[in-house]
């Protein structure tokens, strides 16, 4: 499988590190600022979807030669959708709250990278 670098991989990757960097950060309680702990409360829901669907996108290529956009979308709503259920399920089995933050920054960021490749190819060609 050869892939190249593109936008989806650099979303991917700092979604990665986004998430490792908001649990390496949470043990050390570093702030009492309300602010500081609802953004480590919400970055890991914009993280872990972007790395996920780099990941998605991986599979996809490895058994599938051409990758389109149709693809592309079908995978991101996807990812919405596994989100959208670990919060159901963590909130009916395991009695946390379902929290509509956490949804709406997962939204904003799979809208982010399925709309960013495409404004830029159609930029590349203008």
């Amino acid at each position: 499988m050869k892939t190249k670098f593109g936008t989806v991989e650099f979303f991917g990757f700092l979604g990665l590190a986004i998430w490792a960097l908001v649990v390496l950060l949470r043990p050390l309680h570093i702030s009492d600022n309300s602010i500081f702990m609802f953004f480590l409360g919400i970055l890991p829901n914009l993280g872990a979807p972007w790395g996920l669907t780099m990941f998605l996108k991986w599979f996809v290529q490895f058994f599938k030669k051409s990758y389109s956009y149709k693809i592309h979308l079908a995978i991101c709503a996807l990812v919405f959708i596994l989100v959208l259920t670990s919060e159901i399920v963590f909130d009916i089995f395991f009695g946390s709250s379902f929290d509509c933050a956490d949804m709406v920054v997962t939204l904003l960021g799979q809208l982010t990278i399925f709309t960013v490749p495409i404004i830029k190819k159609y930029q590349s060609i203008l």
